[in-house]
């Protein structure tokens, strides 16, 4: 449960320091902020599984898990969230990108795990489609690992994958933390 929470507390970090800073209306006068809007995509759900770990785990249960706790965090911070999905159900790839699309997000998180047909492979990468998302992708890629290397995981930095997202129109950053194969990694979550 730890993990799970510090796992959803390092996007916030992330979130935090891409928002827009407070202006000043007027000198000595500070405004409020326009509202920030975080769209975040447990990844999976209904009739895909993801991947099935070690010890009984399920990845759409995880992501959805993980997902629900970032998203109460966010709004703790008074971040607006839109979820693609908050129950077990099936949402296509092209539904994913039109919710955060329709509800005019300033950044999209899928949340992933890995898992690999070996037991070897751990730690974290982060996955972005544009180059317009490298800054995002790089921010979360180093808050994730900056909370997971204590655990002895590894960084597997960013990774290109232009194939997966269908038109969003704001900055992605696909995180997949920890391999539910890694009986390590496992055991954390």
């Amino acid at each position: 449960a730890r993990l799970l929470h510090v796992l959803a507390s390092a996007p916030v970090a992330v979130v935090l320091t891409v928002s827009p800073a407070l202006t000043t209306a007027a000198v000595g006068a500070a405004s409020i902020p326009p509202p920030y809007i975080v769209a975040i995509d447990p990844g999976h759900g209904g009739s895909d599984p993801g991947a099935l770990g070690l010890d009984g785990l399920v990845e759409k249960n995880l992501t959805l898990d993980v997902s629900d706790r970032l998203a109460a965090l966010l709004r703790s911070d008074g971040v607006t969230v839109v979820m693609t999905r908050t129950t077990d159900v099936s949402v296509s790839i092209q539904q994913r990108s039109d919710v955060a699309n329709a509800a005019h997000a300033d950044v999209f998180v899928p949340v992933y795990f890995n898992s690999w047909t070996s037991p070897t492979p751990d730690g974290s990468v982060v996955l972005y489609p544009y180059a317009r998302d490298i800054p995002l992708a790089n921010a979360m890629s180093q808050a994730v690992t900056g909370y997971l290397n204590p655990y002895g995981d590894n960084d597997g930095g960013i990774v290109l994958r232009k194939d997966w997202w269908l038109e969003p129109t704001m900055p992605v950053a696909t995180v997949e933390s920890l391999f539910i194969s890694n009986p390590h990694d496992a055991a954390l979550l």
